[in-house]
């Protein structure tokens, strides 16, 4: 699996796509999950900035949320044979179904649309695909 990893990795930095073959979900769980890191490292930061301007729950419900989104993909593992488009859906649902707060439903939204870019896209994105374009 590592190296599978690697061989995606090194075919991304070279042509700046990641294909089907590379797993898709592999590639954007592991964003998911650097997002969820630096989400954890910045809670403190995100909550004082939301008490600024609002309630102060913004830190409490990004950070839940992608708990949530990493134990589904930990739930579901690398063989469950879902693809990058799906792994954005599922993250999605659980920000629309299971996040409060205004962030839920934005970042679902978010999400939401990208998962369906990437599916029109069938299974091949780059950081400069018109398909990321038009899920933002």
């Amino acid at each position: 699996m590592a190296r599978d990893r690697l061989d995606a990795a090194q075919r991304l930095a070279a042509t700046g796509r990641l294909e089907a073959r590379d797993g898709g979900a592999v590639v954007l769980g592991g964003a998911l999950r650097r997002w969820a890191g630096d989400v954890e490292a910045s809670h403190d930061d995100l909550t004082r900035l939301d008490r600024l301007a609002g309630d102060g729950d913004f830190g409490d419900n990004v950070r839940g949320g992608l708990r949530r989104v990493v134990a589904r993909l930990d739930a579901d593992g690398p063989a469950s044979g879902r693809t990058g488009a799906e792994a954005l859906a599922a993250a999605g649902e659980v920000f629309l179904d299971e996040v409060g707060g205004t962030s839920g439903p934005l970042v679902g939204l978010l999400l939401a649309e990208l998962a369906a870019a990437a599916e029109r896209a069938g299974g091949e994105t780059s950081a400069g695909d018109a398909a990321w374009s038009e899920g933002l």
